[in-house]
């Protein structure tokens, strides 16, 4: 049983650790940078010997008000990316895909088991693409393949809302 934190950091070292949620691409901020605020970031989770992130995107939020375009302006997304929930999942594609690009060889989009291992043994992250709801497909089952060949491994179906895919918890 590890007794120090000096142990479990070891530990960590030789398992494979993996996280299956993190919203941080919603909040707009710089993965490559390290901060005490927010969800994870790059640096932070090669402290704690992380191989293996899964990085959601969010489309739609706050369900009573469809607040979440109002969030994203607040956090300083371009309007584009606003436009549609379609668009709000490509920006944040894109977002993490340059991140990983500025992480000096840290961090890599992972798309699969071969890329996993790769990326275990060069002490590389993987990061791991989903969706947080199938509203981005915005009803348009032909995009489920545009995100996997964008390197998006796996979609929750509903998301704090109702969509063309199911139901969910909230009535809307």
């Amino acid at each position: 049983m590890a007794s120090t934190m000096r142990d479990v950091l070891e530990l960590h070292r030789r398992w494979c650790v993996a996280d299956s949620h993190a919203d941080s691409l919603m909040w707009n901020r710089d993965l490559c940078v390290r901060s005490d605020d927010g969800h994870v970031d790059f640096p932070r989770l090669h402290e704690v010997g992380m191989k293996l992130q899964c990085f959601t995107l969010v489309t739609r939020g706050f369900p009573v008000v469809d607040g979440f375009e109002a969030f994203a302006a607040l956090r300083g997304w371009p309007a584009e990316a606003r436009a549609s929930e379609w668009s709000r999942a490509l920006w944040q594609i894109e977002k993490l895909e340059a991140f990983c690009g500025r992480s000096e060889g840290r961090v890599a989009v992972t798309t699969s088991a071969r890329g996993l291992e790769e990326n275990l043994a060069r002490g590389r992250l993987s990061a791991v693409l989903g969706v947080e709801g199938a509203h981005a497909l915005e009803g348009r089952v032909e995009r489920v393949a545009e995100l996997h060949a964008r390197g998006v491994r796996f979609i929750g179906l509903t998301h704090l809302a109702n969509n063309d895919a199911g139901g969910s918890s909230f009535p809307l």
